[in-house]
């Protein structure tokens, strides 16, 4: 995400034409042995079942939905942003598919997704580092002389001091 922003905002890249080329860069090399993807298989399979046409219709859509509002987060923002809103991706997921019955609920998910968050906000440094500094900041803005402190003497007044 990092190399993504620095390359949008360098060449000043409109978001819909980044997403366009990265979907450029998928290569089509023979299916070696080690590779898990076949693409002739699947463009057989897919050729013959209306569930799978439809299903990788809407993976396409949503992919390419998912990548423009990215990239779009990433030049208007940044990428630690885009990589907080991108955790709203899995909870989407999740919604889709309890609600298309893919999956029935389970009452850790949502503890699951709340760790995870939670891990993302940390990870980009959002929840410790600013308060942290937060807390720096407020204490270095106390006085740090007694409340009773007679500066023309130099003296304290002895009310307060241990």
């Amino acid at each position: 995400m990092t190399y993504e922003q620095k390359f949008i905002v360098k060449y000043d890249v409109p978001p819909l034409q980044a997403v366009h080329w990265e979907g450029i860069w998928v290569s089509f090399s023979s299916v070696r042995p080690e590779r898990l993807e076949n693409v002739i298989d699947a463009v057989y399979q897919i050729g013959n079942s209306r569930t799978l046409i439809i299903a990788t219709i809407g993976l396409i859509l949503s992919i390419s939905f998912f990548n423009f509002s990215g990239i779009t987060v990433t030049k208007e923002m940044n990428a630690t942003t885009c990589m907080v809103l991108d955790s709203v991706r899995t909870l989407f997921i999740w919604i889709m598919s309890l609600s298309i019955r893919w999956e029935s609920f389970q009452p850790l998910q949502p503890v699951g997704y709340v760790l995870l968050v939670c891990g993302t906000f940390i990870y980009h440094n959002l929840v410790f580092g600013p308060l942290w500094k937060k807390i720096k900041e407020r204490g270095a803005n106390y006085e740090k002389e007694p409340l009773l402190f007679d500066k023309a003497s130099g003296q304290h007044s002895g009310i307060g001091v241990n």
